[in-house]
């Protein structure tokens, strides 16, 4: 195909993009350090990181050695090869923007965090800190999800339950249709009345405890001082604990989620601490007005490209479903269009398109995320192409 020139229009911008998530399981099978497929998009984006499941080594050489333990790691035992050594709980999950496990930080059962300009471009990889040795000796399995939410896809926000929070703390959030929830509580608190009842002493975190039932407490069978949410003032409270994900039902629409600890408010009063709840509500995906599904690619969103990630350019594949003029540009992650690759009248059946990897002036693009945009008389796709160096 050749390629025509066409004038890009400075204000034109690629849509935003929706929310994605990655799940993936890391046991004695796997090599590490793990890539997750998520690519940071631009600074500012959210990741979110919720881990589960539980490991222990076969072959125990230790007094801690021996048990099992979640994705938080075990902080009393150090061994020879972990990638991180220094500071970091043993055979506990990290990650990074990096492929060099030992620059890792500590993600642990529950992580989030804000995309940094110098990451932009740069693939998440994840790895459980101990040697590959210990990995081959494992028993069991963590499974890691990943959710990426890019600035202005989803509504978030911060609450505190304390001894000073209402019965029911109001979040300002309102389910509309086909929402869903994300929560990620952290912390702990201690009530300080005395009950002569041993398990009543010491710290809890949002979890709660089991052991504990006090009168007055909203949900008397659940865990004493546990976190539950609501969302329908006639309906019953749900538990949330350690952290949750759920989508909007017909009942929640249009009511506000509400927060609580599940204890007498006589407790509460005297609680120590408190717990932090994060809040994210991802909005249902709107399909794009010029996005027709007519357009029935190689690729099942119309388009395939290959490689990717790539290095210095490759083809674009897609298929038209009538002949007519056809548009193939991109943009960069601020969407801003860097080159027009293809506009001029085509065919109807498969098409391919090779792409050498510059912008519209000739250089070749630096590392990062970028968007190609299929236009036709029958609607419009987009698809995601990631350069690495």
């Amino acid at each position: 195909m050749a390629v025509a020139a066409t004038t890009i229009l400075a204000s034109e911008r690629v849509s935003a993009q929706d929310v994605e998530s990655w799940t993936l399981t890391i046991d004695n099978a796997t090599t590490q350090p793990v890539a997750t497929g998520l690519v940071a998009v631009a600074q500012g984006d959210q990741v979110i990181i919720l881990a589960e499941g539980a490991i222990r080594r076969v072959v125990d050489s230790g007094r801690y050695d021996a048990g099992w333990h979640g994705p938080a790691g075990q902080t009393r035992l150090r061994r020879v090869g972990q990638p991180v050594a220094a500071d970091m709980p043993y055979g506990a999950l990290i990650g990074g923007f990096t492929s060099d496990d030992t620059q890792f930080e500590h993600v642990g059962r529950i992580g989030s965090f804000g995309v940094e300009a110098a990451e932009v471009g740069q693939e998440f990889y994840v790895s459980l800190n101990m040697s590959d040795a210990d990995l081959l000796g494992l028993e069991g399995a963590v499974t890691v999800t990943l959710v990426y939410v890019p600035t202005g896809s989803a509504n978030t926000g911060e609450f505190i339950l304390d001894d000073a929070s209402p019965d029911k703390l109001p979040t300002g959030f309102f389910p509309a249709t086909g929402d869903k929830f994300i929560v990620l509580p952290f912390g702990g608190v201690r009530p300080t009345f005395g009950s002569g009842n041993p398990n009543t002493g010491g710290w809890f975190g949002p979890g709660g405890r089991p052991q504990v039932t006090r009168a007055g407490q909203p949900l008397p069978d659940g865990p004493y001082g546990s976190l539950y949410g609501q969302v329908d003032t006639l309906s019953t409270p749900f538990y949330i604990g350690d952290g949750g994900c759920w989508s909007t039902q017909p009942i929640d629409i249009g009511q506000e989620l509400t927060l609580l600890l599940n204890m007498p408010a006589s407790d509460r009063a005297t609680l120590s601490g408190g717990i932090v709840v994060n809040v994210i509500q991802v909005p249902v995906p709107s399909p794009a007005a010029e996005e027709d599904p007519r357009i029935d690619g190689f690729g099942s969103a119309g388009l395939q490209i290959s490689p990717n990630p790539m290095v210095g350019g490759g083809v674009i594949r897609f298929s038209l479903p009538q002949p007519g003029p056809v548009r193939v540009r991109l943009a960069d992650a601020s969407g801003r269009w860097v080159r027009n690759v293809l506009d001029e009248e085509s065919t109807a059946g498969p098409q391919e398109l090779s792409w050498d990897g510059r912008d519209e002036n000739g250089e070749l693009l630096p590392a990062g995320v970028y968007f190609v945009q299929l236009s036709t008389v029958a609607g419009s796709k987009s698809g995601r192409i990631v350069i690495t160096k």
